[in-house]
């Protein structure tokens, strides 16, 4: 009689269980979470007692209600005797503290997770480690973070996305050599996303432009600027472009490039640009018409820097053609609407030597 009664309480908590699961499967979440409950209360000594759990968890995150949820995945994480579900169920509570911006508490998840041994999620553990670490600004660790999921995911996208992101913190860790060897590699990985490998190349013509190497970095911006290249947005190829046909001596594809982002842009890489116009013509020995160009970002940008630094340029230009009054009267404006610029400063010791 007590082996029947055991049989039937035994059955009694699956159908219970499977009762409330499959409420959680048909996508009713608020039935589903009233029934895994029901089941928690009345059997709380069976063995499904974590897979309800969990069910109960999945229904208040499908409902929205976030801190419920968290509150049922942390039971999960401290309470289960399964490594594998509990890794799980910390990976999800760290889910709900990035979603809520609570990236210290996100980074404490992750990297407790990451310690784990035998986790088959282990890459995407690595990769929101270091999407976590980036927003606290530790850099560093976001970098060994993002390169740890490279290695760990060894091929395919997500690799490829976790190389840019590593090669991206370099950059703004001042190890420029190190970061150009990581876009090359992601740049040429064919299971990289598209935009991922437009990033790549595109953050690789950037270090190169800053290296002077120009016509390697010439030839990378014609590719991103291509209609087909993925690159977004695609203006800032063009910007590129311009500036390195400029110091390769190609004006006219250097005019090209310029016309094509302000045509593009309101950002300031449009004012940019349009002091790249000016450089065209003062190179070309147009010093007039330099001014002229260099005046329109003044007059038609609103950034303070691009426009302190038109003044300077028209002053500057006026100043080679011969016209010394034009290019007073543009000192004088720039020292007095940008008096502590430093396009001020340049101002006060040209005039110095003029005198």
């Amino acid at each position: 009689a007590a082996a029947g009664a055991a049989v039937a309480e035994d059955l009694n908590d699956r159908i219970a269980y499977y009762r409330a699961h499959c409420l959680l499967q048909a996508g009713e979440f608020e039935a589903a979470a009233q029934a895994a409950d029901a089941f928690l209360a009345g059997f709380p000594d069976s063995d499904l007692r974590f897979a309800a759990l969990y069910d109960v968890a999945w229904a208040y995150r499908e409902m929205g209600e976030v801190e419920r949820a968290g509150e049922a995945f942390d039971r999960v994480a401290e309470e289960s005797p399964e490594p594998h579900v509990r890794a799980d169920a910390m990976f999800r509570l760290a889910e709900f503290h990035y979603e809520s911006e609570n990236y210290e508490q996100a980074a404490a998840l992750y990297a407790q997770i990451s310690a784990m041994k035998g986790l088959d999620f282990l890459d995407s553990v690595y990769y929101k480690l270091g999407w976590s670490l980036q927003h606290l600004g530790r850099y560093r660790d976001a970098c060994r973070a993002f390169l740890a999921c490279r290695d760990e995911a060894e091929d395919g996208e997500l690799a490829a996305g976790a190389g840019l992101r590593g090669g991206l913190m370099m950059v703004r860790l001042g190890e420029e050599d190190e970061a150009a060897e990581i876009f090359r590699a992601v740049a040429q990985n064919p299971d990289a996303a598209p935009e991922d490998s437009a990033r790549a190349r595109y953050e690789l013509a950037e270090l190169l432009r800053a290296d002077r190497e120009w016509q390697e970095a010439l030839d990378i911006y014609r590719q991103l600027a291509g209609e087909d290249s993925g690159f977004e947005p695609v203006y800032q190829a063009y910007y590129g472009k311009g500036v390195c046909a400029l110091e390769l001596g190609a004006g006219e594809d250097a005019r090209d490039a310029f016309t094509t982002v302000i045509n593009r842009t309101e950002t300031p890489t449009a004012a940019m640009a349009q002091m790249g116009l000016g450089e065209v013509e003062y190179r070309a020995g147009n010093y007039s018409r330099a001014g002229r160009e260099f005046l329109k970002t003044y007059i038609l940008y609103g950034y303070p820097q691009w426009k302190a630094r038109g003044l300077l340029r028209a002053a500057q230009s006026f100043r080679a053609g011969g016209d010394e009054d034009r290019a007073q009267r543009y000192f004088q404006q720039l020292v007095e609407l940008y008096p502590d610029s430093g396009e001020a400063e340049t101002t006060e010791r040209e005039r110095m030597v003029e005198e």
